[in-house]
């Protein structure tokens, strides 16, 4: 485990911590909502996104400082990941040996969270994202419907699908990232 990663909760620890704060969402939602946040303003001050998106559930002054604290390592470490080539991007999710259907659920939230976020931070029509950023938001739309299979004896298939799912948001969010940030970086120029 790298310096940077030592610093970051693990998904249990992260859901836990969300839980305890009246904050009903798992760690994976949290993570994808910081990553479409992320992905739609890149230039913004992530601590002051995170304490807009805490305000409504009125914790007291420390509680919120501590979530700021972590939430913003994990949003810092997400951006390095995304602005890095040499380090992988990963999405916060279940264990790999979680019970498929939680991997699952997981997964769906990951996705929900990210297209929230994206909201926030100001993507007001999805379908109007540049280049393939627009089909990628699609597809994760879809997937953040995704149910488990009740049909336990087909848990390898779903094992594979699974790689496959997480993979493809993975790098689709590169590509999201990829795309609003050129599109940042190209409107930054054009005003000076």
């Amino acid at each position: 485990m790298t310096e940077r990663t030592s610093q970051l909760p693990g998904y249990t620890q992260l859901t836990e911590a969300l839980e305890a704060e009246g904050i009903m969402i798992s760690a994976a939602e949290a993570h994808g909502v910081l990553c479409g946040l992320l992905c739609a303003s890149v230039e913004s001050d992530a601590d002051a996104q995170i304490i807009e998106l805490l305000s409504p559930y009125g914790l007291e002054p420390e509680e919120e400082a501590e979530l700021v604290r972590v939430l913003g390592a994990l949003y810092r470490y997400s951006r390095c990941c995304f602005d890095d080539s040499g380090v992988e991007f990963g999405l916060l999710l279940p264990d790999a040996d979680e019970p498929v259907a939680g991997r699952i659920e997981g997964i769906a939230d990951w996705c929900r969270g990210f297209l929230y976020g994206l909201t926030e931070g100001g993507v007001t029509d999805l379908s109007r994202l540049p280049g393939d950023a627009a089909e990628v938001a699609h597809d994760l739309l879809n997937i953040s419907d995704a149910v488990p299979d009740e049909d336990e004896a087909d848990v390898e298939a779903q094992e594979k699908a699974l790689t496959e799912i997480e993979e493809y948001i993975r790098v689709g969010v590169q590509l999201v990232f990829e795309e609003l940030y050129a599109k940042s970086r190209s409107a930054a120029h054009t005003k000076h």
